[in-house]
Parts: C-alpha cells; structure tokens; sequence
C-alpha cells in the first residue's frame, strides 16, 4: 500500500508514453492537500493571502495556528471527512497542547458552516 502512488504514476507515464489521452474527466476537481509540514509561510502571517481571504487572518486553533479560511477549505474539498477527525487530520486543528478545549465549538460551528450539516450531527456520541 505503501507503494501505491508511486506505482500509479508510473503506469500513468507508461500509459501516456503509449499514447492514450490522459486528461481529467468533465468536471473534475482535484483535492487540494494543505501543507501540514510548517516548511511554508502559514496563511494568517502572509499578507497575500489575507488580502485574498480575510479568513485566513482569523486563527481558530490557536495551539496549532489553523485559520478559519483553512478549516472551510477542507470542508469543502471534493475529499469530505465525514467526521471532525476528518478535519482533524487534514487541518491539525484539536490536536494541539490544549486537546480542543479552547477550539473545539468553533471548529465544529465551521464545520456544520462548510458542510451544510447541523452540529448536533458532528460529534459522535460517547
């Protein structure tokens, strides 16, 4: 499993080398897969960005410096969580020093903004 991206590039190359057209399907939109790695500028210290989104100004996990504009991005993208672990593991939001005490409302309020679904469905029941 490991090994399986690597292998469908190669046969895309194989494939493409063959001649066959590779190009994406109507109406196709590929997933966006953030930047977890803090190598890059994050979003609420680059001006560009805050220019372009306002949201990506506004910090909504402190603990792990995760933007509003980012946790609607991952909500939207064409690859949905279907749970706040979902969000979690594209974003990194809860998972810092404070274990979402201070963040969690707010991420599961953007979530039930970016998904269209009631919070109450968000969470799942102990």
């Amino acid at each position: 499993m490991s090994a399986s991206m690597a292998i469908a590039e190669r046969l895309r190359d194989l494939l493409h080398a063959m001649g066959l057209p590779l190009d994406p399907a109507p109406g196709h939109r590929s997933a966006i897969k953030p930047d977890l790695s803090g190598r890059r500028l994050r979003p609420h210290r680059d001006p560009d960005a805050i220019a372009r989104d306002p949201d990506a100004g506004w910090i909504v996990c402190h603990c792990e410096q995760v933007t509003r504009a980012e946790c609607l991005t991952a909500c939207r993208s064409p690859i949905l969580g279907r749970s706040v672990d979902g969000l979690r593991r594209r974003t990194r939001a809860m998972l810092g020093r404070c274990r979402e005490f201070a963040c969690a409302a707010e991420i599961l309020a953007l979530r039930a903004e970016g998904t269209g679904r009631p919070v109450a469905s968000m969470w799942p029941r102990r």
